[in-house]
């Protein structure tokens, strides 16, 4: 069963709907978001990740950054088969104030590529949890 005050990087509150409460961009994050992972791929259940238009943190770390990349790409070469096979899709959130759907739409490609899971935006929050709640029917 799944606990969500053990989860920092993920709120399961709405399990198989995951929203992402930062953007794991640190390796502390990464690994957070790589063991918080194999607990939500443990259900053996379909779920979907959104990722809410979330701020990014100060650049100051460039290198702390390129470590939790490092983390999540290793995760990865074990992970990403039972990642394809639960994870139904991730749909990130456009912000409006940023005007970034098409650069998002245009990432999406790659990060499907890298993930092994099919990514969607979704032009608001609640489009996100329609199309969310759509995915794991």
């Amino acid at each position: 069963m799944l606990n969500n005050k053990k989860f920092v990087v993920m709120d399961i509150e709405q399990f198989p709907v995951i929203t992402m409460k930062i953007f794991p961009e640190t390796l502390e994050d990464a690994n957070n978001w790589t063991a918080e992972m194999d607990v939500v791929l443990s259900e053996k259940r379909k779920f979907v990740l959104i990722y809410p238009s979330i701020n990014k943190k100060d650049k100051a770390h460039k290198k702390e950054d390129m470590e939790g990349m490092k983390a999540v790409r290793r995760w990865l070469k074990e992970g990403k088969a039972l990642l394809s096979e639960y994870c139904a899709g991730m749909i990130m959130t456009a912000d409006p104030q940023k005007n970034d759907k098409e650069q998002l739409v245009q990432l999406s490609s790659v990060i499907s590529a890298v993930y092994g899971v099919s990514v969607f935006v979704a032009e608001t929050l609640d489009k996100s949890y329609i199309q969310a709640n759509e995915l794991v029917k």
